[in-house]
């Protein structure tokens, strides 16, 4: 059985991995269709995040 790729190949798709994945995103963010979706919150979701912080002593014995 034949691996799809070679060693090499593999390596070299693992460097260029940053380079396109921003030329794709860069692509969908080009499209207005696809930028006005992903740009507006889902059904449901608050347009504010809201964070919580609580601080406990937490017994360690």
């Amino acid at each position: 059985m034949n691996a799809p790729l070679t060693r090499d190949q593999q390596i070299a798709m693992m460097k260029t991995a940053r380079e396109r994945h921003l030329s794709r995103f860069a692509g969908w963010m080009g499209n207005r269709t696809i930028r006005d979706a992903v740009g507006r919150p889902a059904p449901g979701q608050d347009a504010e995040v809201v964070y919580d912080h609580e601080t406990r002593r937490v017994s360690c014995r």
